[in-house]
């Protein structure tokens, strides 16, 4: 499973000075669009806010976390900071005797609420289809297909079994459906936004603190 290569990546994003990290598979077809509206949900209280893909169970409003209801890394975008507390955990790299890898989403995000509950809010956004979000996870191999068939169909039990080790409750998540507004709202959303950073630089307040009042 790819639990250290997460974490390395998370790693040199906490160096770099990032403060969100998108992780994308590469079956994936992704857009500013997208990753823009992903970014729109990542609120001060926001851990991770993941893309609903095919075979999500999505529900508006607050749901049990489970393996089906999760973000996925498939396609997602995580406060480093918050995430970095923690890193991508160990149980969920397949190397413990009885306990099966993968859906490392799940248990970091478990462990994350339960130690700060009140600004670890995981988010599963459902985009409207024009925005052109796709997973292209149909493959030419049989033996790479029914690998994906059996990933998929292990998700919650795996998910499960990680918390059942680890001592911690389920957690939350939160299904939001995207408002497919016209592009130009859109677009005169982000310039008064600009507007009013402008107006916080001259009034005396930093950037950092313009940033955090005209967060959506």
């Amino acid at each position: 499973f790819c639990v250290p290569a997460l974490n390395a990546l998370l790693h040199s994003a906490v160096e770099t000075g990032c403060s969100l990290i998108q992780f994308q598979s590469m079956e994936v077809q992704c857009n500013a669009r997208i990753s823009r509206a992903m970014v729109q949900c990542m609120t001060e209280n926001t851990l991770v806010t993941g893309a609903c893909l095919d075979g999500h169970v999505f529900k508006p409003g607050l749901q049990e976390l489970n393996g089906l209801t999760s973000p996925w890394n498939t396609l997602s975008i995580w406060n480093v900071e918050k995430l970095s507390l923690t890193g991508f955990l160990a149980v969920s790299d397949g190397g413990i005797k009885g306990i099966k890898g993968g859906v490392e989403e799940v248990a970091a995000i478990a462990v994350s609420q339960a130690l700060h509950p009140r600004s670890s809010m995981a988010k599963l956004l459902k985009l409207p289809e024009d925005f052109g979000l796709s997973w292209d996870y149909f493959f030419d191999e049989d033996e790479r297909e029914e690998y994906h068939t059996r990933k998929m169909a292990t998700k919650v039990d795996r998910a499960n079994s990680q918390l059942d080790a680890l001592g911690v409750k389920k957690g939350l998540i939160r299904h939001i459906e995207y408002e497919n507004a016209p592009e130009a709202t859109v677009l005169s959303k982000s310039k008064a936004a600009k507007n009013k950073m402008v107006k916080l630089k001259e009034d005396g307040k930093d950037e950092s603190e313009a940033q955090v009042e005209t967060k959506i």
